[in-house]
């Protein structure tokens, strides 16, 4: 069933915000988040206990009115229980709203499209009757190549995105066979990697953490990598160095 706003068919927007400061917002998305009538925007809790939501920035830098903001608590763990438990409660406000006739917008970090588990909401929209759209952004590794002035692949490259899960035979594989590779979420698996960059030196390493924002964070200094503590917004790029 489509409802109408005016002459304009009524979707849910699900919003991507990029992958940090509200400079990285497209022009699409901060039309779709100032005209919707409500915008949900997640308090994100990673694994180390520490919770950023970006309510009041886009409110301030995109001029949205702070009164139609409504946060829900999203913890970001392995364990997903507490995670789906907020996300239907975000499917049952969002489908009132639409029911009501409103214009709904979801922000999501980073691109809906790319490892967005707030896909679990759109899909129980759509099957509840409830038409949804994406807003496509700029993902955290596209943002992190411009930051460290790299080319992120060219010529025959082939560019591999993964989730942070990857043992060292596959890692040796998809280098030998001409990836660079983007290892997202490092927190997973921060001791294995670690160990992978002291056992292969010869490799390229471009590390980010908390990309696009004040506290933005690149290194290419291995042991500096190997120092850090691996946040949840972070992000490894490796490459051959014939790349």
């Amino acid at each position: 069933m489509y409802m109408k706003n005016g002459n304009m068919e009524n979707r849910v927007s699900f919003v991507s915000l990029g992958p940090g400061d509200e400079a990285w917002v497209t022009v699409a998305a901060r039309d779709a988040l100032r005209v919707a009538e409500k915008v949900y925007c997640p308090s994100v809790e990673d694994r180390q206990g520490r919770r950023r939501s970006r309510a009041a920035e886009l409110a301030r830098a995109l001029e949205i009115d702070p009164a139609k903001i409504i946060c829900f608590d999203l913890a970001m763990r392995e364990e997903r229980t507490a995670a789906h438990t907020a996300y239907d409660q975000v499917f049952e406000w969002v489908r009132a709203d639409y029911m009501a006739g409103l214009r709904v917008a979801v922000a999501v970090e980073g691109d809906v499209s790319i490892y967005a588990s707030i896909h679990y909401v759109m899909d129980r929209l759509e099957t509840a009757g409830v038409p949804v759209e994406q807003v496509a952004g700029i993902p955290s590794f596209i943002a992190a190549a411009a930051m460290a002035r790299l080319s992120l692949v060219s010529q025959e490259e082939k560019l591999l995105v993964i989730p942070g899960h990857a043992s060292v035979e596959e890692l040796d594989r998809w280098l030998t066979e001409g990836c660079v590779v983007v290892l997202m979420k490092l927190s997973r698996q921060a001791n294995a990697l670690k160990e992978y960059l002291c056992e292969h030196p010869s490799y390229l390493y471009y590390y980010m953490e908390n990309v696009a924002t004040p506290e933005a964070i690149c290194l290419t200094d291995v042991p500096a990598i190997l120092a850090r503590s691996f946040p949840y917004f972070s992000l490894l790029i490796i490459k051959t160095n014939n790349s």
